[in-house]
């Protein structure tokens, strides 16, 4: 389902044109606002499972680079990515690892002579963007090994023992961004050591609650939910709140439109999936 396709059903319970580009704007507003809240109402309610979603990257074997880097700025020349997202990945160079920020940029400013340099680019770091969470569990390498979290390690790389494992990575690690390098990226995933060829990593991950815009009712956006879940649960928890607005549709009872809203919030805080012997979870997406 898409974000104009739920302002649709939303607008479905008011008097209200059921088209959102022929509304006002101080009407969107008020449709935004109750599917937002209605939103956040199934994320605080719903169980884990189905606040995660399956994420795979694809990882690039090492390149061997030779670039140009000016001490004390942040450019890097003679560097061709293309159309890469290479955010956060490594080069080795001069004996020393530097990370990419946006593009071509690096992190932090080159600290050595200016000068051209020979080295490699590593593919070891996957940017996590909005809105993931946090990832669940463990990370698992070219569908063979299942990577810990290198925090359960001593802080000091030297001293930490790696499997041996020929160019696989042994551990992963997470580095949180900020604003330190711009964009909507909250987090890097770092392979350690670095992949020393192509390969794969996935893992689950738990979103935050999604939120849209007036734009997102015109301009369709994905809901990050299941059709089934978003007509069960969220839809209900939706024209709850729309109840409680001027535009709700004459003659609906208001009442049971909240009292719908508040039923569904308590059978999601006590909804379990049903498991057991005869319950087969195979080929069941994550969150289903």
């Amino acid at each position: 389902m898409t974000s104009l396709q739920l302002a649709q059903r939303a607008l479905s319970f008011t008097k209200l044109p059921t088209d959102p580009a022929t509304i006002s704007a101080n009407e969107a507003a008020t449709i935004v606002g109750a599917i937002n809240s209605g939103m956040s109402r199934y994320y605080i309610s719903a169980p884990s499972g189905r606040k995660t979603t399956p994420v795979t990257a694809f990882i690039k074997p090492p390149q061997p680079v030779n670039i140009g880097l000016t001490r004390g700025s942040y450019e890097v020349t003679g560097l061709n990515l293309g159309t890469d997202d290479r955010m956060g990945d490594t080069i080795e160079v001069a004996d020393r690892k530097i990370r990419l920020a946006i593009g071509t940029k690096l992190r932090e400013p080159w600290p050595l002579e200016t000068g051209t340099y020979s080295g490699t680019l590593y593919d070891d770091a996957v940017p996590l963007y909005t809105p993931v969470r946090r990832i669940e569990g463990y990370v698992i390498y070219d569908e063979r090994y299942r990577l810990p979290f290198l925090a359960d390690t001593p802080v000091r790389e030297d001293e930490v023992v790696v499997p041996r494992r020929s160019g696989s990575p042994a551990f992963f690690s997470i580095e949180s961004l900020g604003d330190a390098v711009g964009g909507t990226a909250r987090a890097l995933v770092r392979l350690y050591p670095a992949p020393s060829q192509a390969s794969t990593i996935r893992f689950s991950a738990s979103i935050e609650a999604q939120t849209f815009t007036i734009a997102d009712l015109s301009n369709a956006v994905s809901v990050y939910a299941s059709p089934m879940d978003v007509e069960a649960f969220i839809v209900p928890l939706i024209s709850s709140e729309l109840a409680l607005t001027q535009y709700w549709q004459d003659g609906v009872s208001r009442e049971l439109a909240i009292a719908k809203g508040k039923e569904t919030e308590a059978f999601l805080r006590t909804y379990h999936e049903p498991t057991g012997p005869s319950m087969s979870r195979a080929i069941t997406p994550i969150g289903f």
